[in-house]
Parts: structure tokens; sequence; C-alpha cells
């Protein structure tokens, strides 16, 4: 171990023991309460979420269940295809400087915004027992660039309906920017599937005061935030969502009780992100994380000119290597789905609302302009609410053929494939 090493190893282990001594004794006898209580109720969690998937696996036609299984085969294949690529510069960087090294280092130096710290440990681990190919270090970008497309179809099913479930799916498994950043060794996916994950989390915290569920949503949350510090824009949107569902009278649970759990877990989320961050906050210093150039505000007249363009950057990369038809389609979609919003539900209409009443004041506030990539997370949200938008548009086709859902399934799976091959 030479000097350096040795001395983040020693200020790694001195922060350990500070923590650890600064931290109350245990009360044995609540923790075993508490366990008792959380442990089944988090394994009755899964188990009726396994139940209700399973359920709705029986319900559905033999040709919707072979469209889902073709575009996920599909996205597989095309993430595959790029997986083994030369690598980027940043991709190279994060690994010679964070996740080739000992875990220590790669998890207390924070020098450059470049170590997403949770994907670092990922990566390390996946390195140590897999080598150091390019395609083991671009792993779990991969798997959870996968994982998007069936994250992607139950969320947009639980929030919309199974025909835009559907499309939802064959779009996110053909997106080009979805594909590329499935093979980049970098934490975005991880991001864009923690959204998705606590998205469809929310419908049900909206109707349950089940403390696993919300500790599920606090230690995924936190996990987002121990990846990438942006974790902050798509966790504020989902709380916020969940707070307008409670003014509004679209959750389950009366408004206080809701309210009261939400903030009790943005607590524990907050308590884990520090606990996580203080190793690079004790060795790289509070300013490398909170106060970087890459987080510092700009004057607003750099931010009135540059944030516009950014936009532009971000609408040209969700809609690379889509046909103009099909990108109107998209945004007919997109604009319907407002409109149903409005007509039909506060749960689906509040979600755009949610994006806007927290992303436009934190970004006034921060004076920052995000890179596109940072926004990659919204894709899949912005394409279930196209295909809701879609699905509700090509509805007179129920009552021309009984045979809707058949054509609805492979219209998706021939849209898919046609994106794909772009």
């Amino acid at each position: 171990m030479n000097g350096f090493a040795a001395v983040l190893f020693m200020r790694f282990c001195g922060t350990t023991v500070m923590i650890a001594s600064g931290l109350p004794p245990i009360p044995r006898r609540q923790v075993r309460q508490y366990l008792s209580a959380v442990l089944p109720s988090f394994c009755g969690s899964l188990r009726g979420l396994a139940q209700h998937i399973a359920e709705l696996a029986r319900k559905e036609t033999k040709i919707h269940l072979f469209a889902l299984s073709a575009i996920l085969l599909l996205a597989i294949l095309l993430r595959l295809s790029f997986v083994s690529q030369p690598m980027r510069y940043d991709e190279s960087f994060t690994f010679l400087n964070y996740a080739s090294r000992p875990l220590h280092v790669g998890l207390s130096l924070y020098d450059k915004p470049n170590n997403h710290l949770f994907h670092t440990l990922l990566v390390h681990i996946a390195c140590l027992l897999l080598g150091d190919e390019p395609g083991v270090i671009r792993l779990p970008a991969l798997l959870a660039g996968i994982l998007l497309v069936p994250a992607s179809y139950i969320a947009s099913r639980i929030l919309f309906n199974r025909c835009a479930a559907l499309l939802t799916a064959g779009l996110v498994a053909s997106s080009s920017a979805l594909v590329e950043y499935s093979t980049n060794a970098r934490g975005y996916t991880l991001i864009c599937l923690v959204f998705l994950a606590i998205l469809a989390l929310g419908t049900h915290l909206k109707r349950s005061k089940n403390p696993a569920a919300w500790l599920m949503f606090a230690v995924l949350s936190a996990l987002g935030f121990y990846t990438i510090p942006t974790m902050l824009y798509p966790f504020g949107i989902v709380v916020t969502w969940l707070l307008l569902s409670a003014i509004l009278g679209d959750a389950s649970l009366p408004p206080r009780p809701l309210a009261r759990n939400l903030l009790l877990h943005i607590a524990v989320t907050a308590g884990l992100t520090f606990v996580l961050y203080v190793p690079p906050i004790v060795v790289s210093g509070l300013a490398s994380v909170t106060s970087n150039r890459f987080v510092a505000s700009q004057p607003w007249s750099y931010f009135a000119t540059q944030f516009p363009a950014s936009l532009y950057g971000v609408w040209n990369q969700w809609h690379r290597d889509i046909p103009v038809g099909v990108t109107l389609l998209l945004m007919v979609g997109f604009l319907t789905s407002l409109v149903l919003g409005q007509r039909l539900t506060t749960r689906r209409g509040s979600i755009v609302l949610a994006v806007a009443i927290w992303c436009i004041p934190v970004l006034l506030v921060q004076r920052v302009v995000p890179y596109v990539r940072v926004w990659l997370f919204l894709l899949p949200l912005y394409m279930a609410l196209a295909s809701w938008g879609l699905s509700h548009v090509f509805r007179p086709i129920e009552r021309i053929t009984k045979h809707h859902h058949a054509i609805w399934a492979i219209l998706c799976v021939v849209l898919s494939f046609s994106l794909g091959l772009e």
C-alpha cells in the first residue's frame, strides 16, 4: 500500500470509528420489535407483489405476453451488440481512478463528479468477480438498462393501462439514448431505474401505511443519491407528486398520515445519504460534493441564454434516430395525455404538474444548466405519457374489431423492432 492509499485508508477507518462512537447505544428490544414488525411486512409485500404480477400475467393474452417477451429480447440484443465497443473517456477515467482501486480509495475520493459512488461499488465488485473487460466494466449499467424495460412496463401499467405499458416498453427497448447509456459505464441508467421504481412504489404508498414499503422507498432513494446527487430531481418529483395526491384527494390514506409518513422517510433518506457520503466528505471535503464547479451557480445572463439550448439538446437526445413521423406521433400522444390528465384522473395529470412544480424552482434557485444526460430519467416517463395518449387516440379500433389488443401488440412489436434497426 503506497503512502497516499494508506492515508486514505486511515481516514476511512477513522471516519467509521468516529461515526460509530457518536451513535447512541442501540436498544436491543426496540430493534427486535422493529425488525419483527418490518421483516414480515417486507416479505409479505414482496410476496404480494409477486402474486399481483403473476395474476396480471394470467389475465394477459398470449400475444400480449409474446409481444412483451419479444420486446425484452430486442432490448437485450441491442444492448449486447454495443457493450464491447471501445471505452469512452469518462468510462475509462472513472474505472482507472476509482472503480479499479481499493474500495476505501474509490469510495472516498470525490475530487471530480465523475465518481458515481454506488455505480463505482458495483463495477468494483463485478471486476473482482469477472475481470476488467469493457463488457464487465459496463455490466452494472447494462443490467440496469435492460431492467428499464420491465420496470417501465410495470410503472406504466400501474399508472395507465396495459396498451400504454406495452408501447412504453417497446419505446424504451429501442431508444437510441437509453441503449447508449446502457452500454456506458456510468450511473445514469441506475438513476432511471430507481426513478421508475419509486414512482411505481408511490402508487402503493398513497394507499398504505406499510412500513416495509416506506423503508424500501427511502433505501432506493438513498441509493439513487449515492449514485449521483442529481437524484435530487427525480426524488423531488416523486415527493411532490405524493404531496399533490394528498392535496388533490387522490390518495386512500388521509392527507395527514400520508404527509407524516412522507416527511419521516424524507428524513430517513437524508440520513442514509449523509452516512453514505461521510467518507468522501471527510477525505475530499464537503465542497467537493456541494459546490464543485459543475454545481456552482451561474450568472443569470448565462443561465437565461444557455438553458433553452440545453432543453433543445434534451429534445434532440430523446428523439435521436427516430423518424419524423414517429416523433410527430409521440408529440400527439404526449399532448393528448396532458388533456386526458385533466379530464380523467388527478393521479395521472399531477405527474407532469409535479415535474414542473419541483424542477422549475430548483433550477431557478441553483442557476445551473444541467447536462443533457441529467434529464435522461424523464425519458421513460415521457414515453409512458405519450403511449397513454396514443392508446386513447387509437381507441376507435376497439369498435371495429374484437382483436384490437392483438393488433396493438403487433404494432408495438413492429414499431419497436423498426426503431431498433434504425
